[in-house]
């Protein structure tokens, strides 16, 4: 398991193989905060540097990635951390509702990115969310697909969804328990962020937990 996890910008790695986590949460941070399996760490990357302690050891002459919270902190070299990532590529993204699911979530649904039905008029733009619940799945599993459109015609935004095959299996649209409009931060936030404007956003396949 090697996985990334958003809140509220915030960022979580996970992985079962901690020198994995240590390299991604690398790449994601410098000079700020990151959690790797639970645990916060500032990071910091410094390069053509020798770190020398007060016992008289030092690291040779290098780049460093180095992470540091109250209990401990800890050197890597950047380098290799780097060849771990080309060798151990992130297996999911999630983007997380809840601080329960950024910390400790174990289940997903799916969303995908913006689909947008055409002949869109800003001012009177609607924001939907379409939610799957597979009806056999003992953990709740399912996925949300994500629309805007300058209508509020559930049925129509539903016929979108089906026309455009953005469903991840065909007649997923049996399994759809319910339609509900949200608002534009909610949407945006979902799809790739808010900073007062719509953003625009690839049509990318990403997970978010329950």
């Amino acid at each position: 398991m090697l996985e990334y996890r958003e809140r509220n910008r915030n960022k979580h790695i996970i992985s079962d193989n901690e020198v994995n986590a240590f390299a991604w949460a690398g790449y994601y941070a410098n000079c700020s905060t990151i959690l790797v399996n639970g645990k916060s760490y500032e990071v910091f990357h410094v390069t053509d540097t020798e770190i020398e302690f007060k016992d008289g050891t030092y690291l040779p002459f290098g780049c460093y990635a180095i992470f540091k919270n109250d209990d401990e902190i800890r050197f890597f070299d950047d380098y290799k951390l780097r060849e771990v990532r080309k060798e151990n590529p992130l297996e999911h993204k999630y983007y997380c509702f809840t601080d329960e699911q950024f910390l400790t979530g174990s289940f997903f649904y799916k969303f995908r990115g913006e689909n947008v039905m055409p002949d869109e008029r800003k001012e009177n733009m609607k924001y939907f969310d379409i939610h799957v619940t597979y009806d056999n799945a003992k953990d709740g599993a399912g996925y949300s697909i994500f629309v805007k459109a300058n209508t509020s015609n559930e049925d129509k935004v539903l016929q979108y969804a089906i026309d455009n095959h953005l469903f991840e299996e065909d007649g997923d649209e049996k399994y759809v328990d319910y339609i509900e409009e949200i608002n534009e931060k909610d949407y945006c936030n979902v799809i790739g962020g808010w900073n007062g404007n719509l953003l625009e956003s690839e049509n990318t396949l990403w997970k978010y937990f329950i």
